[in-house]
């Protein structure tokens, strides 16, 4: 019997195992260009108001510049009215069947860099 477990437990990390790579990179406008603003009701009834690439470029939400893109909520308005406070939600327009890692490098109001990984 603990030979049968010793022979699983050596398998079983080579069973697991898989090779990933790197399948789409988006940078700047690329992004913008591949995923999809949507504008819905917030799915948790959070106060919100999601809004589409044309209203988040209008109010300086969503923008790219050369490898910089920002995506970010309005902080500047002061107790905005219901829905709530208009912010970004996005999707991609690939599906994939596996593995997503999005690498993001990111600053949060005035704070030092930091290099992030989102599973």
């Amino acid at each position: 019997m603990r030979s049968y477990f010793a022979l699983l437990a050596a398998l079983l990390p080579t069973v697991l195992a898989d090779t990933y790579s790197i399948s789409d990179t988006y940078i700047g406008q690329d992004f913008l260009n591949s995923w999809t603003h949507e504008a819905i009701q917030d799915p948790t009834n959070g106060r919100v108001n999601y809004v589409d690439q044309a209203t988040a470029l209008a109010e300086n939400l969503t923008y790219a510049n050369g490898d910089t893109l920002v995506l970010r909520a309005d902080y500047w308005t002061m107790n905005p009215p219901d829905p709530g406070r208009s912010s970004v939600r996005i999707r991609s327009n690939n599906v994939y069947s596996t593995h997503v890692v999005v690498s993001v490098t990111f600053l949060v109001l005035g704070s030092s860099l930091a290099d992030t990984s989102y599973p």
